[in-house]
């Protein structure tokens, strides 16, 4: 099992790069944000989750520790196999990812090639209630995590805002660093406030 590997970059391919390790060549599917920093020559070092199928080796690389742990708490999903799972970490932040499963946003899923509405829904239900998993993964969590009962309250302001054509995920977001500042804001300037903002971004 492979968990890391530090070498230098010999080739760039769309989904892939080979990296060298004392003179052994692994190639890696990365993401295409990790993509875009990596250049031939380059000694970089990468996660890897190493996956087993019927007799073939996938090796997935990261350059954070938490993307990793992600992408292995996206592939419990059923559905989500690797490459449907690194073209969310493509798609999406870590942060923009754990806000759309704890907002309870599909939308922000079926915006990923290869995920549909069906599969967008799986994700949701199935990660909702293991933000546990995600402790680690982003400190987004770690700050919701810390509203306990004002959380509904962010819930409820992303839903209004959804209504209004925001996206779900990125008003909760905001909703829930308004909560965190003052916890006694009420849920009709909790909207107003969370309206202000997001028209900002």
């Amino acid at each position: 099992m492979i968990g890391k590997l530090t070498g230098e970059i010999c080739l760039i391919d769309p989904e892939q790069i080979i990296i060298d390790v004392a003179g052994v060549g692994y190639v890696l599917n990365i993401a295409s944000s990790a993509l875009a920093s990596v250049q031939i020559g380059q000694t970089k070092s990468f996660w890897v989750h190493t996956q087993v199928k019927e007799e073939k080796i996938t090796l997935f690389g990261f350059t954070l520790k938490e993307e990793k742990q992600l992408f292995e708490t996206l592939i419990t999903v059923q559905g989500v196999g690797g490459k449907v799972a690194l073209a969310i970490l493509s798609s999406m932040t870590l942060t923009m990812v754990t806000a759309a499963i704890i907002a309870q946003d599909i939308n922000a899923f079926k915006r990923v090639n290869g995920v549909g509405p069906k599969l967008a829904a799986r994700i949701v239900n199935e990660l909702k209630d293991k933000k546990a998993l995600m402790a680690n993964t982003c400190s987004f969590v770690n700050a919701t995590a810390s509203l306990e009962g004002n959380q509904s309250m962010a819930l409820d302001t992303a839903s209004v805002l959804a209504n209004l054509g925001f996206v779900k995920s990125e008003a909760f977001k905001i909703a829930a660093d308004i909560l965190k500042k003052d916890e006694q804001i009420s849920l009709e300037d909790l909207i107003k406030k969370s309206l202000s903002q997001i028209t900002k971004v």
